[in-house]
């Protein structure tokens, strides 16, 4: 007879919640802020869930989530961007498939491009999957962050409406990348046009490219001027060192503005 995790239905740590209601507060910086202790793990964690629950005002960031005591903070996953066109607008859920020791002192931290630096409030869980699943990964690995890692990696989809725009190139791999997540931003943009979108993750080289996640939906509105979807994954893949990540799309829009995104990809190995 198999034997079961006792855990079956997973556990689940939740740490940032403040009393009255409130969230622990990161206020990023040109020099990326100080790390913010928010919490200590009481037991090995196979997944981390990043929840951005307030924004004080306008602004494009992003966040590090680190482990480890004051003064040794080791960084975990990085560049974790949120794109607010302006205050109150936060409602950011991410989650990453890392594993993270019991015991770990769970910190994060903040950077801007510059302008207005809105202050965040902030949760992290942490939980095991149980019979859900049992893959996690010790190393996440960034691609196509800019501008002090507040920006992502602007993709066009070019002047024709729902067509596929060109490929644009994230990065490379330096090892082999088993899980991704995507993460998109408006670049700041406070009078968007509402619009639809369709992303294509490929791998491979210029002319070469490969299509490996299609179609992944993006909306924007007129109202609320974000995108309707923050983050995206996490995804099962096997790139080898040294692959190639493209992303490209299409979108309703033609506006030479509007119509632009920006994307991130985490990759887990």
């Amino acid at each position: 007879m198999a034997d079961f995790a006792a855990n079956i239905g997973g556990k689940y740590q939740t740490f940032g919640e403040l009393a009255g209601g409130s969230a622990v507060s990161i206020l990023p910086t040109t020099s990326r802020g100080g790390w913010v202790s928010v919490g200590t793990t009481s037991f090995a964690a196979q997944m981390l869930m990043f929840n951005v629950v307030s924004n004080t005002a306008a602004g494009r960031i992003s966040l590090d989530i680190g482990i480890g005591g004051a003064g040794a903070e080791v960084v975990l996953v990085s560049d974790i961007i949120a794109h607010f066109p302006r205050a109150d607008q936060a409602g950011i859920t991410a989650v990453f498939p890392i594993a993270i020791a019991s015991g770990s002192v769970i910190s994060v931290r903040g950077a801007t491009s510059g302008g207005t630096a809105p202050a965040v409030g902030v949760t992290v869980m942490v939980g095991t999957f149980g019979l859900m699943g049992n893959q996690s990964f010790g190393k996440c690995s960034t691609f196509g962050v800019s501008n002090n890692s507040a920006f992502g990696t602007v993709i066009d989809p070019g002047a024709l409406a729902n067509v596929k725009g060109l490929w644009v190139s994230m990065g490379t791999t330096s090892g082999p990348i088993r899980q991704i997540v995507l993460a998109w931003g408006n670049r700041g943009n406070t009078a968007m046009e509402a619009g639809m979108w369709f992303f294509d993750l490929g791998i491979g080289p210029l002319l070469s490219e490969i299509v490996i996640i299609p179609d992944m939906p993006q909306r924007a509105g007129t109202t609320s001027d974000v995108t309707s979807v923050a983050f995206s994954g996490p995804y099962p893949v096997d790139f080898a060192s040294g692959t190639i990540i493209n992303m490209r799309c299409q979108s309703t829009i033609t506006d030479a503005t509007d119509r632009l995104l920006e994307c991130v990809v985490y990759g887990f190995k």
